[in-house]
């Protein structure tokens, strides 16, 4: 025993000066650190694995060696281990940052630390982005160890250069964020934060599929991401557009969908421009939803395929169907309607609708006296007839509407107004129209638009009994029919996201026309209406429409509470109608569930009348609308309603209240009105 104690100080002393990984059969683990995004692209450097030292290391960190079992006796011996050793004091070589380095590391002198935790000190100095290169060694001194961390600085930055040509900013404006780098010892950290600096400079501007790559430099030494002189290469990629592509279309033509994009291969990808874009095909109304996929171009890895996925919608519809209503009676409608004709974006409609009086056949009329409504026509849209986005539209039609019927001279009458014959009068109009229109004041993504029209059309007027009402006529002939002709215009201005339910933005719409023939006037008509998203599932729309005749109008041509124009909560049958008429609505829009909607809202406008009109005169009616003002200067009409989103369209259900005073569940259509529609009311 005497002679191995002698032995047992110089084994020992033989494990301290081994290297720091003699214990190789079992290797702690070691997690490789995660580079950061800047540097792992250009493959930079990571510290030396100095927790696992190579035996060619003059020194290193012991990771728990034990002693040969082969030079130790059995039993007999005490097994050494050093799973931890104090650490008495820290020297930095190889750099000016001692401080930062010294700050970066958790192991303090006086600490006992393991082979692990100098690992992780090192990985944190690594991250300092300093150095190429980071070890650790230990030398014995009194009461422990010191530990003497070895760094390889990066080398001086020299110079930035860009490789290729730049679109969006200058070359000089690029390199102005590197100049505070220039001069000083490369900080890899810094560059990346530059480099995702100037990459967020780009979003900021649109060109979300820009990038920066630092290219790899042969010179190991500097650690492959400087040149020997030490110049830092910077190749950028702006987002050049290589193709555009469309997927998931059935039906529809690709260049109808490309034709609506600005963007074109060989310009740089401009987010805010594609969006407008995409906007402008979905609002097309041909799709159910759509999606944008960037891939790397086939040519070259660099620029951009953009694949714009869709999913086509059904654009077709047949429709039969029945109703009734006051002016009209017993109604039947047939329609076909395609939006999208043979995947070119064309439109064509045929409507057929008639209307019979029920009430009259029984009390003994025959059935073209029983007849009211009688419509037919044929609508065509094109468009983009010609280059620039010129539609083109045209339409025959032929109609027999009732007007004024049900028209009465007390509110409490609406409901019980005599069915007579005599109580209204038939418009007859046959007719075709052209019209042409393109986008003003720029390209495709100009909100402005202007339109022209042309008109022909004969117009006759009878009673509900079929005989000629010639005091009515301008034309003052023996058959009461008039000819009229007229060129009309419009000019739009259009910023709404969703055309079909716009959440934001705004829409106005101004039309003259003149029209000239048997007399000549001119017909003025205007809209305007805005909208705000109030939360993500509340919308609020705000809308204003009003017109005017100028000039001697005939005395049936005039504005009538329908369609656009209704006071929601007033008949319209002819109620309400005027040479002038201004109307403002709100609406608070929000879901219900898929399709479904709803709307509450308020209409306030007003139908001012001619007192010297000859229709209202003729037939016995109030030609100033008193008996309609309930003591106030306005109409009003209050209520709720739902939307059901078709194909077609929202198809618009309301109901609303035009005097509260009277509403019970008995006596809802007497105080208000249903109305249904297609689309929303603006």
């Amino acid at each position: 025993m005497k002679d191995f104690r002698c032995f047992l100080p110089v084994f020992l002393t033989l494990i301290l000066a081994m290297p720091a990984v003699q214990a190789q059969e079992s290797p702690p683990p070691s997690p490789s650190p995660s580079p950061s995004p800047a540097l792992s692209e250009v493959g930079g450097p990571t510290p030396t694995e100095t927790a696992q030292p190579t035996p060619n290391s003059p020194s290193g960190v012991e990771a728990s060696p034990a002693p040969d079992a082969s030079a130790s006796p059995a039993a007999e011996e005490p097994v050494v281990q050093a799973d931890t050793m104090k650490i008495v004091e820290i020297d930095v070589v190889g750099t000016a940052y001692k401080d930062a380095v010294l700050l970066s590391m958790f192991t303090k002198p006086g600490d006992d630390v393991s082979a692990e935790q100098i690992r992780n000190d090192l990985r944190r100095i690594y991250g300092l982005g300093y150095f190429l290169d980071v070890t650790a060694t230990r030398e014995p001194a009194e009461g422990g160890f010191k530990l003497v961390v070895k760094v390889v600085e990066n080398p001086v930055l020299r110079e930035v250069r860009i490789l290729n040509e730049t679109q969006v900013f200058t070359r000089e404006q690029l390199l102005d964020v590197f100049k505070e780098q220039v001069g000083k010892t490369a900080n890899f950290n810094d560059i990346r934060d530059l480099k995702e600096k100037l990459e967020e400079a780009y979003r900021q501007r649109g060109y979300a599929l820009a990038s920066l790559r630092i290219m790899q430099s042969q010179a190991e030494e500097n650690g492959g991401l400087l040149s020997p002189e030490g110049v830092l290469e910077l190749q950028l990629n702006e987002g050049l557009i290589e193709d555009i592509r469309v997927s998931g279309n059935v039906e529809t033509k690709d260049y109808v969908v490309l034709r609506e994009i600005t963007l074109k291969p060989g310009e740089l990808f401009d987010s805010n421009q594609m969006q407008g874009d995409l906007r402008r095909v979905f609002n097309t109304n041909f799709f159910e939803s759509m999606n944008l996929l960037p891939k790397p171009g086939e040519k070259d890895p660099n620029h951009w395929i953009l694949v714009v996925e869709v999913k086509e919608k059904p654009t077709g519809a047949v429709n039969l169907g029945a109703g009734y209503n006051n002016r009209d009676g017993l109604i039947g409608t047939f329609s076909i309607n395609k939006d999208n004709l043979m995947g070119e974006g064309r439109r064509l409609g045929v409507d057929l609708q008639f209307g019979v009086n029920l009430f009259s056949i029984f009390t003994g009329a025959n059935f073209s006296q029983a007849q009211r409504t009688l419509l037919g026509r044929i609508d065509f849209y094109d468009p983009w007839m010609f280059e620039g986005r010129t539609s083109f539209g045209a339409s025959i039609f032929s109609e027999r509407v009732p007007l004024f019927f049900g028209t009465g001279n007390s509110q409490q009458s609406l409901l019980n107004l005599s069915l007579g014959l005599g109580n209204g009068i038939i418009q007859r109009r046959v007719g075709t129209s052209l019209s042409f229109g393109r986008p003003l004041f720029g390209d495709l993504t100009s909100p402005w638009r202007g339109s022209l029209s042309v008109r022909a059309e004969q117009v006759g007027v009878t009673d509900l009994l079929g005989e000629p009402k010639r005091e009515l006529s301008v034309s003052n002939r023996f058959s009461a029919t008039d000819v009229f002709f007229s060129v009309g215009g419009s000019l739009s201005y259009d910023t709404r996201d969703i055309i079909v339910d716009p959440k934001s933005g705004w829409y106005g719409l101004f039309s003259f026309e003149p029209v000239w023939g048997d007399t000549a006037y001119l017909k003025l008509a205007g809209n305007l209406s805005t909208y705000f998203a109030i939360t993500d599932w509340l919308t609020l729309a705000v809308g204003v429409r009003g017109g005017t005749f100028l000039g001697q109008n005939p005395p049936y041509e005039l504005f009538y509470s329908n369609g656009f124009n209704v006071i929601r909560g007033w008949p319209e049958n002819g109620f309400l109608y005027g040479k002038h008429f201004g109307i403002g609505s709100v609406e608070l829009r929000f879901p219900i569930f898929s399709p479904v909607s709803g709307v509450l809202f308020t209409d306030i406008g007003e139908f001012l009348v001619d007192p010297n009109n000859q229709a209202a005169t003729s037939l016995g009616l109030n030609p100033t609308n008193t008996a309609q003002n309930q003591g106030l200067p306005f109409k009003y009409g209050v209520g709720l309603g739902i939307r059901l989103n078709t194909p077609m369209g929202p198809l618009r259900l309301d109901y609303g209240v035009r005097d509260f005073s009277r509403i019970n569940f008995g006596t809802l259509f007497d105080a208000g009105q249903l109305h249904f529609s297609i689309g929303q009311k603006f």
